[in-house]
């Protein structure tokens, strides 16, 4: 539990950010008596306040007339990186808050109304981080780093918990959808015991709906249960418990179906998939969902390295192969390409090629892939494109 200050000690110094007054003083009436308060109503102000006093911990609401609470963060981590950064916002401010995160602006992020034992909590770990980086600089980058994994492990089990709702709906309707399906040949009987009854628009329709059901019901019953593994994935990344003995029983399965899964960025990027290998690859160690997550990040991140070169008619080839108890899972891009220096920083985390990329998905795949006691090894030459193989183990049977 914190202690209370030493009143000898000089009170750490505290810029509080807001544009309503009544906010204001609640926060100085709060605080006052441990830290001591600078006051400000906008970003122009609080840079002024920030050149002329050793501030040590900024706190400021996100939305503000004018300037944002991110664009105040941004302009004090370029001319005083030291100062631990925090902000207070809305559970509908998501995107500012991962961009935050991702960019290094915050140490802290707190949910509006923010309460007083959590925010008087952060302000005292700020204070101890910010004395701490005078002694020791890299130990406080471990300590921020570390606090930036645990808001990003905040942030997923928020993400996890809003989503299992609507999707436990989306189940629901999805079961419902497939026991109508006899109802779809009932339908195509009627049509041609009363040809005219339709429009040729209706009778198209029809026929479409007739020949595709099964294949989309299907399609979308997979997704659904797809997107149930993840957030059970994600939940174990937030607390991992990886299964023993998991296992994929069909590979190749899998391939297509993460194929499938991205086709609508392949189509808007005019990207082929092309599949090259064995017809089947039984028992991979690798949980199925796990596979398919990493198949889906690899082949979206070529299909939009593609598309920024601007390369219509573009390919992705996958490419698996079985030696032994070896399983070998390439996707290659006939995309730009990377120089070394990037291909050495794939994988770490808030690192990315494309604007506005976290990099997680890449770590993910990292991640999930030794999690299963294989290995990832990345090929790229600028002008050429990019292979990302992935080495897996076959289990032992029994």
């Amino acid at each position: 539990m914190m202690s209370r200050p030493d009143p000898a000690k000089r009170k750490p110094i505290v810029l509080y950010v807001d544009d309503e007054s009544s906010n204001r003083i609640v926060f100085q009436h709060s605080f006052e008596e441990e830290f001591q308060i600078l006051l400000a109503e906008g970003a122009d102000e609080a840079t002024m306040l920030v050149s002329q006093h050793p501030v040590e911990i900024v706190v400021t609401d996100q939305r503000m007339p004018g300037k944002s609470g991110m664009d105040l963060l941004e302009t004090i981590k370029s001319s005083h990186p030291r100062i631990i950064r925090m902000v207070v916002t809305a559970y509908t401010d998501l995107e500012p808050i991962l961009r935050a995160v991702n960019e290094g602006l915050v140490a802290r992020y707190l949910m509006k109304p923010w309460d007083y034992a959590e925010l008087r909590g952060a302000l005292h770990w700020g204070a101890e981080v910010f004395h701490a980086s005078e002694e020791d600089a890299v130990l406080a980058a471990r300590v921020l780093k570390t606090e930036r994994m645990a808001t990003l492990g905040t942030l997923a089990a928020s993400l996890v918990h809003d989503l299992r709702q609507p999707l436990s709906y989306m189940r629901y309707n999805v079961e419902r959808l497939v026991q109508l399906r006899p109802a779809v040949a009932g339908m195509k009987r009627l049509l041609e015991a009363a040809p005219d009854a339709l429009s040729k628009e209706e009778k198209k329709a029809v026929g479409a709906l007739s020949t595709e059901f099964d294949d989309l019901a299907a399609d979308i019953n997979s997704g659904t249960v797809l997107i149930s593994d993840l957030l059970r994935d994600l939940a174990s990344w937030i607390s991992p418990a990886r299964v023993e003995g998991a296992r994929v029983q069909e590979a190749v399965h899998v391939i297509r179906f993460a194929a499938s899964l991205c086709r609508t960025v392949t189509q808007r990027a005019r990207v082929g998939v092309t599949y090259e290998g064995p017809e089947r690859i039984e028992n991979v160690s690798i949980e199925a969902s796990e596979l398919t997550q990493i198949l889906v990040n690899l082949i979206t991140n070529g299909a939009q390295a593609i598309e920024s070169a601007d390369r219509p008619g573009g390919t992705i080839m996958i490419r698996a192969k079985v030696e032994g108890r070896q399983v070998s899972i390439s996707v290659s891009d006939d995309g730009p390409g990377m120089p070394p220096e990037t291909v050495e920083k794939l994988g770490t985390l808030f690192f990315s090629t494309r604007a506005g990329g976290t990099g997680l998905g890449i770590n993910q795949c990292f991640r999930l892939v030794s999690r299963a006691g294989g290995d990832v090894r990345i090929e790229s030459t600028e002008g050429e494109g990019t292979t990302i193989h992935l080495h897996l183990l076959k289990a032992f049977d029994g």
